[in-house]
């Protein structure tokens, strides 16, 4: 993903800044603006796709004493500019780097103090020979750091800091017995010893070989917040949104990622009035998806204009290069099954330069989760890596997951939790270091004041259900639940459904995906809708599922004899990777896994993966989950450890 590198105090050399910037340069569209100074020992780069304020980097003072070099974006720097000109203060330029250089001019560390975006800043003092480096509110823009030799190195993503070779390549034993359990690494580590992230709302500073790390906001504040009374509520996440769609549009370069569900349509009924974007939905390789014919229906009520983003038709056959430049993108946090995101945002650029998606409200708003705390099979696992992977008890994630099943923690914490560890380690660090490497992001429901309001609703229902998701272990719970969310009401709606009532009431009498009951749609037309689209939708997902009980492989094995998949395949779910992984890939998935450089590693009990492995392609048991992420594993071994 795009990003900021920088290299401060006696390790400096140019010759590090240039390996840094070549780690991340991944498509020739990017850019790279660099900055190094052999007599200050400094250097520093912003690599990526060209930034929205196309200032050139960095920016200096008007003494030519301090500069900055910024990855991101500032949401309200044109409120932050309004607000000065009217106290009479001079104007800044027109870049949020520019902004931000006569904000910390004046304020000094306090330059942050109400500024929101998403975000990575690194300025020198020249004089005082002094750097800062600052991470957004909420962390959501990554930056990772080591510490080598009196010096300190930070980048926007792991494998340039390696590519420094100054830096030993071992592996962090307590967040790689994580990555097996949650696939994600929590907290501030990452699978190397020697490198850490930065925290979110983070302002450290590097002078004569000493760092301070310092945080200009605290984000456990936000459990503190005082409760809302339910139409308060209401009315500030409405406005809050509303504010956070404004920004996104403002500069006329973005489009709207639009889905049939009721995320995006939410989105599209708080666009300024009279405001026309250009609208987009991902769909797969075969038929269109009702996602995509419903997202048209959204849009035509709206009067903006559609298109559909197909994944190309030679994907499956370029796969194998695919995934690897997904973990290589996403320093392993992403899996392989993400691969296609790659290739849908790239062709978003044909529509626009920003991408603005629905992205994690079902987590913010609605209070869902897909984290797990479980390991794959443990016959998968060698003896001796079963022992390594059980050395140690719960901690961590382990650990607060362990105090949700025991009613220990409270909604306020789960939500702050999910905040913290599962989208800023995991989703962020993981789809979006793809996204990213595309086009760039633009993300309302993860406005740091939307953000605020959902801790403040009256229960902090979202961190109740999140805990009920948490819990969910297998296949059945999250079967049983999607049942219910199809046959019944779902009160987590309630929020967008207040909102397109207020605002667009006609997109209400369009039905969502997968067959959910518009407000507006009542009697037997209805229920025969819910029933029709719902049957369909979850064939579908179900033939998509990763995961499905041992006993249902029978069943799908006369599905696919008897091509009544031909009925549903596509109608809800645009990727299929269980069956791709069976079928397309199935040689390649032998090629890595049965590879003896896979089986020298010791992780895996021989026997029992290329057990799996036939048992899979042949459909008599269902191991994908397990199967892609080990894949992605290997992948991420050869790329980076070995």
């Amino acid at each position: 993903m795009p990003g900021l590198a920088a290299v401060i105090g006696p390790a400096f050399s140019p010759d590090r800044i240039e390996a840094m910037i070549r780690s991340m340069f991944h498509e020739p569209f990017y850019t790279a603006h660099r900055f190094a100074d052999s007599r200050l020992s400094v250097g520093a780069a912003r690599v990526g796709p060209p930034v929205p304020s196309p200032d050139p980097q960095p920016a200096w003072s008007e003494d030519r004493t301090l500069l900055g070099m910024m990855e991101g974006e500032i949401f309200n720097g044109e409120s932050i500019r309004r607000t000065r000109a009217s106290s009479g203060r001079a104007p800044a330029g027109g870049s949020d780097l520019d902004l931000l250089l006569r904000l910390f001019e004046e304020k000094g560390e306090a330059f942050l103090d109400g500024v929101r975006g998403r975000f990575v800043l690194f300025f020198y003092d020249a004089r005082a020979g002094r750097a800062w480096i600052a991470t957004d509110r909420l962390g959501f823009a990554p930056l990772f750091y080591a510490e080598v030799a009196g010096s300190i190195l930070v980048a926007s993503e792991v494998k340039a800091l390696l590519a420094t070779r100054s830096i030993e390549r071992t592996l962090d034993e307590t967040s790689l017995r994580e990555f097996f359990r949650l696939q994600t690494v929590t907290g501030d580590r990452t699978l190397f010893r020697k490198i850490r992230r930065i925290p979110p709302a983070s302002l450290w500073s590097f002078e004569k070989g000493c760092l301070t790390q310092k945080r200009y906001a605290d984000p456990r504040r936000l459990l503190d917040l005082p409760e809302l009374e339910e139409e308060e509520y209401g009315l500030r996440a409405e406005e809050s949104l509303r504010r956070a769609v404004g920004e996104a549009c403002a500069d006329g370069r973005a489009g709207l990622s639009l889905t049939g569900g009721w995320d995006t349509r939410t989105l599209v009924a708080l666009l300024p009035p009279g405001r026309r974007v250009p609208c987009f939905t991902l769909t797969g390789p075969g038929r269109t998806c009702a996602d995509a014919r419903l997202a048209k229906r959204v849009a035509a009520a709206s009067g903006q204009e559609h298109h559909v983003v197909r994944i190309p038709g030679d994907f499956l056959r370029r796969f194998p290069e695919h995934a690897e430049r997904t973990v290589l993108l996403s320093d392993g946090m992403a899996g392989i099954e993400r691969a296609h995101e790659i290739l849908l945002n790239a062709r978003a650029r044909e529509f626009c330069a920003a991408r603005i998606a629905g992205t994690h409200a079902s987590q913010i708003v609605r209070g869902s989760s897909l984290l797990r705390n479980r390991l794959p099979d443990r016959r998968f696992f060698h003896a001796d890596f079963r022992a390594f992977l059980d050395d140690t008890p719960e901690e961590g994630a382990g650990a607060f997951l362990a105090g949700v099943r025991e009613g220990r923690i409270g909604n306020r914490e789960i939500l702050l939790f999910l905040l913290n560890e599962e989208l800023r380690q995991g989703a962020i660090a993981g789809n979006h270091a793809l996204e990213l490497s595309q086009i760039w992001i633009r993300t309302p429901y993860t406005d740091e004041e939307f953000v605020e309001t959902m801790f403040r609703a009256p229960g902090c229902p979202q961190g109740a259900r999140i805990g009920e998701r948490l819990l969910h272990r297998s296949t059945g719970d999250r079967v049983r639940h999607r049942l219910r969310g199809l046959f019944g009401k779902e009160p987590s709606l309630a929020l967008q459904q207040r909102i397109l009532d207020r605002n667009a009431p006609r997109l209400l009498r369009i039905p969502v995906n997968l067959g959910e009951e518009p407000l507006a749609r009542s009697g037997p037309g209805g229920a025969l809708w819910r029933i029709y689209a719902g049957g369909l939708g979850l064939a579908d997902t179900f033939h998509a599922s990763f995961e499905y009980p041992g006993r249902a492989a029978a069943l799908d094995r006369w599905i696919r004899s008897s091509h009544i998949e031909r009925l549903f395949l596509g109608f809800h779910s645009y990727v299929h990777y269980r069956t791709w992984l069976m079928r397309e890939l199935g040689g390649y998935v032998r090629e890595i896994l049965l590879d003896s450089k896979t089986l020298g590693r010791g992780c895996f009990d021989r026997d029992f993966l290329e057990r799996a492995v036939l048992d899979h392609a042949s459909g008599r048991r269902c191991h994908s989950s397990a199967l892609a992420f080990f894949l992605t594993f290997e992948l991420w071994n050869r790329l980076f450890a070995d």
